[in-house]
């Protein structure tokens, strides 16, 4: 598998702005999707929390997922970020080439 989805939720459009910039600028990623705000459920500090959250989705090379996490533990404002890698086992080969293009391989 070469692509990975990469899902991470955010408090604010600012702050997944500013990683997804980030992110494209050092061609980590080719692609961020930011979402509408989503509401979620959890528990914190052993109480039932319901936030606003604005999710990212990141479209990037599957060996770049490690110095990706490492910018998202860097800069993400939450305590404990979360960053799912959701691997691609098909994809159309026009929209490959174009990722590949437009994102350096990490190694």
């Amino acid at each position: 598998m070469i692509m990975s989805i990469l899902y991470c939720p955010f408090p604010s459009e600012e702050s997944a702005l500013t990683l997804a910039k980030m992110l494209i600028e050092k061609k980590l990623i080719a692609c961020a999707q930011i979402l509408p705000p989503v509401k979620s459920v959890f528990q914190w500090d052993n109480e039932i929390k319901i936030e606003h959250e604005i999710v990212m989705i990141l479209k990037t090379r599957k060996e770049n997922f490690e110095i990706i996490e490492q910018l998202v533990l860097a800069h993400h404002p939450y305590e404990i970020p979360c960053l799912l890698e959701l691997e691609v086992s098909r994809q159309n080969s026009s929209y490959l080439s174009w990722l590949l293009e437009n994102t350096s391989q990490i190694r």
